[in-house]
């Protein structure tokens, strides 16, 4: 379990620094929380057409881009995945679904999401690795996308689905920031106001 966190005014503005500074490309970025004894790095990718990044059967036809951020545990001989989410998006909708299954790994360190979470049966497209759960992962890997999807794309209203099979723990995570989510009907939300939320720049500031 984590401690409670406190972010005075320097902290916060850290964390809008990296939010404005963080490479999509799949640059692997350290970041400055440590998670049982774990130092973290994260990885942010926002692929978009002609999709040279993504396997043949990619659904390409129904999408126009896809942003992904992974988060990895160094432990000691290497990366392992501590947590991911990925994002489909399409006509001013960004949907949460499992996109790992279609990347072609172009690094190191996408491979090793792809051993864990790029397999077609996992539908869930929102995950943090057992070990690293009740950290705060989660909350960070939700705030930053918020924040992120807001910067490369002017969405509006999107409808949020955080997978396939909503866990109990990704619908808390995102009551954090004021969204209710189900997968049936699809919960509509305004993008701008859930990014604006004052918990999401703290829940960065505490990994950053």
């Amino acid at each position: 379990m984590t401690e409670p966190f406190t972010a005075d005014l320097e902290t916060l503005a850290r964390a809008e620094a990296f939010i404005a500074s963080l490479p999509l490309d799949g640059t692997l970025v350290p970041l400055g929380r440590k998670v049982a004894g774990k130092d973290l790095s994260l990885m942010a990718r926002y692929i978009t057409s002609p999709f040279s990044a993504l396997g043949k059967y990619a659904p390409t036809d129904t999408h126009g881009s896809f942003f992904l951020l992974n988060i990895f545990g160094n432990n000691g001989n290497g990366p392992e995945n501590a947590g991911f989410i990925d994002w489909a998006i399409q006509d001013g909708v960004a949907t949460c679904s499992n996109i790992q299954m279609y990347i072609t790994p172009k690094s190191s360190h996408e491979e090793v999401a792809a051993e864990v979470f790029g397999h077609p049966f996992m539908q869930d497209g929102f995950m943090v690795e057992e070990g690293y759960l009740r950290n705060g992962i989660g909350s960070f890997l939700a705030a930053l996308s918020l924040v992120t999807l807001s910067r490369i794309g002017a969405i509006g209203i999107m409808p949020i689905n955080p997978g396939g099979y909503a866990t109990e723990n990704a619908q808390s995570t995102w009551r954090k920031f004021g969204i209710e989510t189900r997968t049936t009907p699809k919960q509509p939300f305004s993008l701008a106001l859930a990014a604006a939320h004052p918990q999401v720049t703290r829940k960065i500031a505490a990994f950053v």
